[in-house]
């Protein structure tokens, strides 16, 4: 795929032809359950073309799949994915506030966007001005004004009835990560990445001292990285994107290359994979496609580790992310450690002196807490459903657990003085 520095026109494509194997949730069942409703829906409109649907509450959770947890600690933010197309397709997601202390929603706060939204990502700055949501119906990155205290999302878009939205990123944008700029680029100049299931990583480049015509003049560049490409994380100690996929035993660092002419534009002229980190899973499928099912990638509190979460193996792989002395990763991977109960999303939490692993377990609908050094497992933390999507608040030793097909987000305790140290301590209505 050849990179592009300007954002696409926007081709709409009809829903069915967006269906796949990915906009799924955890299960192949429940895959399986959406396929099926999605036909019946669209046999339902096939005969009265103008009906577009109901419009998503902003006061529900609904197959919640993005989490993330304001710097204040004050509200959580979570994208509904539409799927189970209840709703009409191009505003059936939304992105709702819940107050992080009850799990209830933030009265007129949230807002509609396209359906099958992925992963939500705050602007790189202690103070965020704004949230970042990949967006697979549209095939595009959303991007929200954050009121200053975060309680409030807003779209101040465009006025050509698409909104908030940068339109035709390339293949299935589903998650995504804000990449912190040097000191010289403007303070309202932001840069996100987003990595999407068809294998491309998109470096999405916006001036917002324009205001909402920041979507409008962005840039955008994008390359081919990794085979269903699931997760994207930044490493700031070597200025690298990391990008994890579902059909590759490679984990890549990728760096973005500035426009030489103006790097503080943080204009990206072209993204170079430097770091390659190979999971000795060797099985590949008939088709010679790799069976390492990679899920996530966290680092570790002193970012010199990373670890890689696998569905098919059940694992989580321990790769070593010191320096070398060209300034990058070594990428060799240490150990595996094995997992059961389909091991997802996961985050590194800081716990005394040692790190700590919390992975989502979706077929046992259960979190899986795992020493960092050791690989030890040291509980098993019980929900009331599938766990999809999660959010650490290290500051107040909080994890956010968003449950796919429960529509729900509970809380978990991660402070390890209080008597209700891992457990769920509350649960949104």
């Amino acid at each position: 795929m050849h990179g592009s520095d300007t954002t696409r026109p926007h081709t709409a494509r009809p829903l069915a032809a967006r269906l796949g194997p990915h906009r799924s949730g955890p299960t192949t069942t429940r895959r399986a359950a959406f396929l099926v409703t999605a036909a019946l829906s669209l046999g339902a409109l096939s005969g009265c073309s103008e009906y577009e649907g109901p419009t998503p509450s902003l006061d529900e959770i609904r197959y919640p799949v993005g989490l993330a947890v304001h710097p204040n600690g004050r509200y959580l933010y979570v994208t509904n994915s539409n799927f189970d197309v209840s709703f009409r397709e191009r505003d059936g997601g939304s992105v709702v506030v819940l107050d992080a202390e009850t799990l209830t929603p933030v009265s007129s706060s949230g807002v509609r966007i396209g359906s099958f939204a992925g992963g939500v990502a705050l602007s790189a700055a202690a103070d965020p001005s704004h949230l970042y949501v990949a967006v697979r119906g549209d095939q595009s990155l959303v991007a929200l004004s954050l009121a200053d205290d975060g309680r409030t999302v807003r779209c101040e878009g465009r006025e050509d009835g698409l909104p908030c939205r940068i339109l035709d990123l390339p293949g299935d944008p589903f998650s995504v990560a804000s990449i912190p700029l040097s000191a010289d680029s403007p303070e309202t100049t932001e840069l996100v990445a987003v990595a999407g299931l068809g294998g491309a990583l998109s470096y999405v480049t916006l001036d917002w001292s324009a205001g909402p015509s920041a979507l409008g003049e962005s840039s955008v560049r994008s390359e081919l990285t990794s085979g269903g490409a699931s997760a994207v994380r930044y490493l700031p100690t070597s200025g690298e994107t990391w990008v994890t996929g579902r059909f590759s035993q490679g984990v890549r660092g990728v760096t973005p290359v500035f426009d030489p002419a103006a790097p503080e534009s943080g204009v990206v002229v072209e993204a170079a994979v430097t770091s390659l980190a190979l999971l000795p899973v060797h099985a590949v499928n008939r088709s010679g496609v790799s069976l390492a099912e990679s899920r996530d990638i966290a680092f570790s509190g002193d970012l010199g580790t990373a670890y890689v979460s696998t569905r098919t193996p059940g694992a989580i792989f321990v790769v070593d992310m010191t320096l070398d002395d060209d300034g990058l990763p070594r990428a060799d991977v240490l150990r595996r450690i094995d997992v059961d109960g389909g091991a997802g999303e996961l985050v590194v939490a800081r716990e005394g002196d040692r790190d700590v692993l919390y992975v989502s377990l979706s077929s046992d609908e259960a979190l899986g807490v795992f020493d960092a050094t050791s690989g030890v497992k040291l509980a098993t933390i019980a929900l009331d459903g599938d766990p999809y999507g999660l959010a650490l608040d290290s500051e107040r030793h909080a994890l956010f657990v968003g449950m796919f097909a429960a529509h729900a987000v509970s809380r978990v305790d991660l402070d390890p003085t209080s008597p209700t140290f891992r457990t769920v301590t509350r649960s949104s209505p």
